[in-house]
């Protein structure tokens, strides 16, 4: 008997009925599956003379580290749940490389998670990473760029606006240092600004540390020296607050206020994604019911798993209405 745990005060019948469905045609479609998982992967890839090169040297490689074959489905497979690789043999593989093809970008080459993505980064191709979220925000505005993005009380922006706004905010950013492993607190009132922001810091490389404005001062200073923050990004109006912090001890090693016009003279144009899958997206502080707030790292793979999941269970559509928090993505997307 397959039994459901649905908020019935919540959720109506048919919707309860339609993923307890869904849930059984999953269940019936993995049970008739066969054996071979990856036999039709329908991540089908050509290589050029090049990359064809490279494939074989990796594939090389690999099966002298590992000591087993490299068939044709393994190159889509998850290198480590699938495969079988662990983060030993994957350094012995890249040091081989280098000794082969001279330096390689082993950063790069570490977050890859297929060796279809390892011969990309060897041949120098670009990967679009599917799994960072706000990329996907992006991808919405581009193909939106003159419906609303965001409507708080009487100000509006469209997704193209909200796009240029945090694409000269992140090279304001890294025009001050900061980029990929900077953690940036980011204490704004709802609207505009906070999606800005927000946006902004992720399209800088650095990971943001949301902060509520209504905490009280002691925890709030407690949040700022324990993350250690590279930057705090706040609003003006909130400057009594900020005088308190100090006042407190607290450590703010650059501060910026986004309703200042300083950062609105900087390029429009895309930064660069610079992370990987597996990077810090956004450090979020407990309640400290028990004691002090602790700091959990959420990373962009770990986010954007949550998104699909809940984009899925809540079918999302245009118009629908949700309750403001500083996790927007789902809605936004």
């Amino acid at each position: 008997m397959i039994t459901s745990n649905y908020d019935s005060s919540f959720f109506d019948d048919s919707f309860i009925n339609q993923f307890i469905n869904r849930f059984i045609y999953y269940l019936k479609e993995i049970a008739s599956a066969s054996v071979d998982t990856h036999k039709n992967h329908s991540t089908e890839k050509t290589y050029d003379e090049q990359n064809t090169k490279m494939l074989s040297m990796l594939c090389t490689v690999v099966e002298e580290v590992c000591a087993k074959p490299v068939l044709k489905e393994d190159l889509h497979m998850d290198l480590e749940c699938e495969f079988g690789m662990d983060s030993l043999q994957k350094i012995r593989v890249l040091t081989r490389l280098e000794k082969l093809v001279g330096k390689v970008d082993k950063e790069a080459l570490f977050s890859c998670r297929t060796l279809s993505e390892m011969v990309s980064v060897l041949g120098n191709e670009p990967i679009v990473n599917k799994e960072i979220p706000y990329l996907q925000i992006v991808e919405q505005c581009k193909k939106t760029p003159d419906a609303i993005a965001i409507e708080y009380n009487d100000e509006r922006m469209t997704y193209g606006e909200l796009n240029e706004k945090s694409n000269q905010f992140a090279h304001y950013l890294k025009a001050k240092g900061i980029n990929k492993g900077s953690l940036v607190g980011i204490m704004v009132s709802p609207g505009p600004f906070m999606l800005i922001g927000i946006l902004g810091i992720l399209k800088a490389g650095a990971a943001y540390v949301p902060i509520d404005p209504t905490y009280p001062i002691g925890r709030i200073s407690y949040i700022l020296n324990q993350a250690k923050l590279n930057a705090f990004i706040s609003e003006q109006f909130l400057q009594l607050i900020i005088e308190k912090l100090i006042k407190n001890e607290t450590t703010i090693q650059s501060m910026v206020f986004l309703d200042q016009e300083e950062w609105m003279d900087y390029p429009r144009e895309e930064p660069e994604c610079v992370n990987s899958a597996d990077d810090v997206m956004t450090v979020l502080y407990t309640s400290g019911s028990t004691g002090n707030p602790k700091g959990v790292l959420l990373t962009h793979r770990g986010y954007m798993n949550r998104l699909q999941w809940h984009q899925t269970m809540f079918q999302l559509k245009p118009l629908m209405k949700m309750k403001n928090s500083f996790h927007l993505f789902g809605h936004v997307c």
